[in-house]
């Protein structure tokens, strides 16, 4: 792969010239201008990074495969290989819940879990975990009937 088009233009700003670039790939971008001016040549280069990629949520683990009593630690990893993770925040029915490290969050009932992740230049990805085998409920009384104690 080649490098980067890149699409200029420029106009006269007082005394100095305002030249735009634009590009299209995501990555860094180094960009070195030339400017003659009374028989003298002025250079500077400007590097600068775009980032159009969404970030990324992967092995989601710890959902619980099996019935159980307990809050469930649900771990996952947060990527962002350009501009890098800015943020992650966990949502269950408009609720927020604490994320830890890279990646953890308490389920601690049933329901469907957002996780957002943002990365620096403002692009958002989202994975829901639906978490459906806490019960947390104790078991009612039972009813025992067609038993007679008289015989």
């Amino acid at each position: 792969m080649g490098p980067s088009p890149i699409t200029s233009t420029s106009a006269p700003v007082g005394n100095s010239t305002s030249v735009n670039f634009k590009t299209e790939n995501d990555g860094n971008t180094a960009v070195t201008v030339y400017v003659k001016h009374d028989g003298n040549t002025y250079q500077t280069t400007v590097t600068y990074k775009l980032d159009t990629t969404a970030p990324t949520i992967e092995n989601v683990t710890g959902n619980p495969a099996a019935w159980t009593n307990q809050n469930q630690n649900i771990t996952f990893t947060a990527k962002d290989v350009l501009s890098g993770v800015k943020g992650v925040t966990v949502k269950r029915d408009g609720a927020d819940y604490t994320v830890t490290g890279n990646g953890s969050f308490t389920a601690d009932q049933n329901g469907t879990y957002v996780i957002t992740v943002t990365d620096n230049a403002g692009n958002t990805a989202a994975k829901a975990v639906t978490v459906d085998k806490i019960d947390k409920a104790a078991p009612g009384t039972p009813i025992v009937t067609g038993y007679d104690s008289d015989t």
